[in-house]
C-alpha cells in the first residue's frame, strides 16, 4: 500500500497509543516522560520521539517477535551520509526495507535536502521508500517527517507488506516493483531462525533470483545460504538486488553473522556481487554500546576486477563520533600493501584492520570476528603462518548424543539399585563442570552399553529374521542368558515412553548406542570462568555436552598446546558468547581454532613443550607459566607470558562481567585493548 501522495497523515486515525500522548490540539507529541518535539528534552533529537513513543507502547512480547530496535540517530545520521550519494543535482533513490517509525527516512530526507539544495520537499519525498510489515510502525513514518518541519509528510511512499514479497522489476510502478535505488539504508528486525517458521521459504524465495536463470546458487545449489540464517541475512541478500550497480547498502546487524556459518555463507554471496567496503563495530563507549552489533557497508559492483581490487576495512570505535566522521572513517581509501596480508591504522577514536577482499574470497567463508574483537597484538598472531587448524592434527567430534541421559547416563547409586552388570556399563564422562583435574582418571558415570551384546545376538542368529523386532530379539535373547537386571532396566525405560524420544527412535534397536569410543582430549562445549581441556587419561566415553578431540599426528605436543593460555585466548575469539556469559564453541569450531603447528617446531621446542606440558597435567600449576612461554617463544611476537595471562584473563572477565549489563540487544564491555 503506498501513502496518498496529495495529503498528510491522518492525525486522528484510530491509534491509541498515540493519542494518548497528543496534545490538546493534536498537534505536538509528548513521550512517557513528558518529552516534546523541540524542547531539547530529547538527547537523541526530535526525530526520535515517535519511535521511542511507539517502542515504550508495544507489548514486550510484541517488540521481540517483530524484532524491533530503534537505532540511535546519530548512527542513523552516519549511516546515510555514507550511503547516499551526491548525484549532481538529481535527487537519489532511497530504500528502507523496515523502516518502523522512520527513523532512517528522516535522516535520509536532511541528508539529500542539504546534498540537493534545488529540490523540492516533494521531489524529495518521492524518491524516498519506507517498507515495514507492521503498518501502524509504518504510520509514524509521516509523523516524524512532520517533527522535522517537511510539508506534506503524506507523499512519502510507503508499502505496508512484507519486503520480501516485493520485488526491484525495473522501475518504480506497481506495489510489488520499486525499482532501482542508489542507496538501501536500515536496521533489519532481529528474529532468530527458529522464528522464520513455517515461512522460512517466504524468506529465501529471492534467492532463486541470483545467478544464472534455473541455477539458483544460492538457494539450494552449491553455494546455498544456510538455512540456520537469521532473518537479517536475507535483507543483506534480497536488498542488494534492489541497488543500481554502484549502489550502496547500509545497515545495523547483529555481529554472530561474522562467525556462524551462516555467515560464512553470507560472505560468499557479498563477495561475489559486491565491494565490501567496511564493517564498523562499536566499544562499550560509543554509540550506546552496541557492542553486539556492527554496521555493514557494501556497495553493490557487477565488476569481479573492481571487487578484487576492494580493501575491506574492519573498524571498531573507541569513543563516540559525529556522524560525519563515521562516514569519512569509512569512506577513507585504505591500502594493504602487497607483501601483507593486511594493515593496521590505530588512532584515538578507532582501529582499522584493513584486508583485501580478494583474500577474503579466496580463502571462502571464516571467522571475521576477531578482526574486530581481538586486542591489536593478537590480529598479526591469527594470521600468521605459524598457526594452523586444529583438524590438522586432529579429528574433532561430537560427544555421545543419547536422546535421554536420564535413562541412558547412570551414577553409581543408579547401578547398585538396577543390579547392572559391568560388562553393560561404559565408564563416561557427563560434564568437565565439576571436575578440578587437567588429567581425568576417575568417574562415577555410565553410559549403558548395549552394543557389543546386541551385535553377538545378531552374529548368534545370522542377522535379522524377516519383519523381526530387533528389540525383540535382544530382549529375548537377555531372558535366554539370564542378564534379568538389564532386560528388567529396558522394561522400565519403555514403561517410561524412552523408545518414543525423536533422537532415541532413530535407533534400531532403541537401546542400542552404538560404539562409545573414547577420545584422548575432551573439550567442553561451554564454557563459564574456567576456560580448559582435560586429557581423558581414564579412557571415558563423553556426553554431548563434550567435544571429542582425537590427535592424529604430534601426539606428543598437541593436547599440550591445548593447554596453553594461547589456545584459552583464541577460544574466546574463535568462540560465541551466550547467555549469562557462557562462551560456546560447536564441533566445526573446535575444529578451525588455530593452534601453534608443531610441524614447524624444532626438537627442542617440542621437547620444551612436552615437558612442561606434562608437569601441568600432573598438578603443579606453577609449570603454567612455563608452558605460555615455551609456546610463545617459536612465534615472532612481542609478548610474555603474563602479558598472555592479562590478556586473556581481561578477555573472561568482560565476557562474564558484561553478561550482568546484556540488555536486549547488546552487552556492555570494555575497549578490547585495555590489557
Amino acid at each position: 500500500m503506498s501513502g496518498d501522495p496529495g495529503e498528510p497523515a491522518a492525525l486522528d486515525a484510530p491509534y491509541p497509543p498515540l493519542r494518548e500522548h497528543l496534545d490538546p490540539e493534536g498537534t505536538a507529541f509528548t513521550d512517557a516522560r513528558g518529552r516534546s518535539p523541540g524542547d531539547g528534552s530529547d538527547p537523541e533529537g526530535d526525530a526520535a520521539l515517535p519511535g521511542t513513543l511507539y517502542e515504550e507502547r508495544l507489548p514486550a512480547a510484541e517488540r521481540g517477535a517483530l524484532g524491533k530496535f530503534y537505532t540511535p540517530s546519530a548512527l542513523a545520521v552516519g549511516i546515510c551520509e555514507w550511503a547516499i550519494p551526491d548525484t549532481d543535482g538529481e535527487v537519489p533513490r532511497v530504500l528502507d526495507p523496515a523502516a518502523g517509525s522512520g527513523r532512517f527516512l528522516v535522516e535520509a530526507y536532511d541528508h539529500i535536502e542539504r546534498a540537493v539544495p534545488s529540490a523540492t520537499p516533494g521531489e524529495i519525498l518521492d524518491r524516498i521508500v519506507a517498507v515495514d510489515v507492521d503498518r501502524d510502525s509504518l504510520r509514524l513514518a509521516p509523523l516524524a517527517l512532520a517533527t522535522r518541519g517537511v510539508e506534506r509528510p503524506g507523499r512519502l511512499r510507503t508499502h505496508a507488506a512484507s519486503f520480501f514479497d516485493l520485488a526491484p522489476g525495473t522501475g518504480p510502478g506497481a506495489d510489488d516493483a520499486l525499482g532501482r535505488f542508489d542507496a538501501v539504508v536500515g536496521n533489519p528486525p532481529y528474529i532468530r531462525q527458529e522464528n522464520l517458521s513455517p515461512d522460512a521459504a517466504h524468506f529465501r524465495e529471492h534467492l532463486r533470483a541470483y545467478g544464472p536463470e534455473e541455477a539458483a546458487p544460492y538457494a539450494d545449489g552449491d553455494r546455498a545460504l544456510s538455512t540456520k540464517a537469521d532473518a537479517y541475512v536475507y535483507f543483506v541478500t534480497h536488498g542488494l538486488r534492489f541497488l543500481r550497480d554502484g549502489g550502496r547498502l547500509a545497515y545495523v546487524v547483529p555481529s554472530k553473522w561474522l562467525d556462524t556459518r551462516y555467515g560464512e555463507d553470507l560472505q560468499a554471496v557479498l563477495y561475489e556481487n559486491a565491494r565490501l567496503s567496511a564493517m564498523v563495530g562499536f566499544s562499550a563507549r560509543a554509540f550506546d554500546a552496541l557492542v553486539d552489533t556492527v554496521v555493514l557497508f557494501v556497495e553493490r559492483c557487477d565488476d569481479p576486477a573492481t571487487r578484487d581490487r576492494t580493501v575491506t576495512d574492519f573498524v571498531r570505535l573507541a569513543e563516540p563520533v559525529a556522524p560525519e566522521t563515521l562516514a569519512d572513517i569509512v569512506a577513507t581509501d585504505r591500502s594493504v600493501p602487497d607483501d601483507q596480508p593486511f594493515a593496521i591504522e590505530t588512532t584515538d577514536v578507532y582501529r582499522a584492520v584493513s584486508v583485501p577482499q580478494r583474500r577474503l574470497a579466496a580463502r571462502g567463508g571464516s571467522k571475521l570476528g576477531y578482526y574486530l574483537q581481538a586486542p591489536t597484538r593478537f590480529v598479526p598472531l591469527v594470521e600468521s603462518d605459524r598457526l594452523v587448524r586444529l583438524d590438522a592434527y586432529a579429528d574433532v567430534s561430537f560427544g555421545h548424543k543419547t536422546g535421554n541421559n536420564a535413562f541412558f547416563l547412570l551414577d553409581d547409586a543408579d547401578v547398585d539399585r538396577w543390579d547392572l552388570p559391568c560388562e553393560f556399563l561404559r565408564p563416561a564422562v557427563r560434564s568437565l563442570r565439576d571436575i578440578g583435574t587437567r588429567r581425568l582418571t576417575e568417574t562415577d558415570h555410565y553410559l549403558l552399553d548395549m552394543h557389543g551384546y546386541v551385535e553377538a545376538v545378531r552374529e548368534r542368529r545370522g542377522g535379522p529374521a524377516r519383519d523381526a523386532d530387533p528389540a525383540a530379539e535382544v530382549k529375548a535373547a537377555l531372558y535366554e542368558d539370564g542378564h534379568d537386571a538389564v532386560l528388567d532396566y529396558i522394561r522400565h525405560g519403555e514403561a517410561e515412553g524412552v523408545p518414543g524420544g525423536r533422537t532415541v527412535s532413530q535407533r534400531t534397536p532403541w537401546f542400542d548406542l552404538g560404539e562409545l569410543p573414547a577420545p584422548e582430549v575432551l573439550h567442553p562445549v561451554f564454557y563459564d570462568e574456567r576456560v580448559f581441556t582435560v586429557e581423558n587419561a581414564g579412557g571415558f566415553a563423553p556426553t554431548n555436552a563434550i567435544q571429542r578431540v582425537d590427535v592424529t599426528d604430534h601426539e606428543d605436543v598437541v593436547p599440550h598446546l591445548l593447554n596453553s593460555t594461547l589456545h584459552k585466548v583464541l577460544l574466546e575469539l574463535w568462540g560465541r558468547h551466550e547467555g549469562g556469559g557462557a562462551l560456546q564453541l560447536l564441533t566445526y569450531e573446535v575444529a578451525s581454532v588455530p593452534i601453534l603447528d608443531p610441524a614447524g617446531l624444532s626438537a627442542p621446542e617440542r621437547a620444551a613443550i612436552r615437558t612442561v606440558g606434562e608437569r601441568l597435567l600432573d598438578g603443579d600449576e606453577d609449570a603454567q607459566t612455563a608452558l605460555d612461554e615455551a609456546v610463545l617463544a617459536p612465534l615472532d611476537i612481542d609478548l610474555s607470558a603474563a602479558g598472555l595471562q592479562a590478556a586473556h584473563e581481561a578477555m573472561l572477565r568482560r565476557r562474564v562481567d558484561g553478561a550482568a549489563e546484556a540488555s536486549v540487544q547488546v552487552r556492555r564491555a570494555a575497549d578490547r585493548d585495555g590489557v
